[in-house]
């Protein structure tokens, strides 16, 4: 089994990352989903890292957990098409079912009027 370190997870003094709530203990901050800085060693108080970020000019500073941070910003928003895609059948992001049909619909022709029969519509 591998060891988690500050080296492995790629967190170094300067880089920028992005918190994210993960953890039952997640700072407001987090749950600002605010971006940071590493500002110092994180070996030196691992699995919490000290990181930094600017409010209203002013410079504040954090202990958070590592597994409220990430390297890259979160996916928040899809294009339109992988939204209406949803998970049917010929659809998808490469095209597909561009319209909804119905089905068992003759296009044109109204249903047949039966004697005795009422509308449903």
């Amino acid at each position: 089994m591998l060891r988690d370190t500050p080296e492995a997870s790629g967190l170094v003094v300067g880089r920028i990352c992005y918190l994210y709530p993960q953890t039952k203990q997640a700072s407001a901050e987090c749950h600002k989903q605010l971006t940071v800085t590493v500002l110092k060693d994180p070996s030196a108080h691992w699995p919490k890292v000290v990181v930094g970020w600017k409010e209203d000019g002013v410079d504040k500073w954090q202990l958070v957990h590592r597994d409220n941070i990430r390297l890259k910003r979160a996916a928040t928003t899809t294009s339109r098409q992988e939204k209406r895609a949803g998970d049917s059948t010929g659809g998808g992001a490469e095209g597909g079912m561009e319209k909804w049909v119905k089905r068992g619909v003759m296009p044109g022709k109204p249903p047949p009027q039966i004697e005795g029969q009422e509308t449903l519509f």
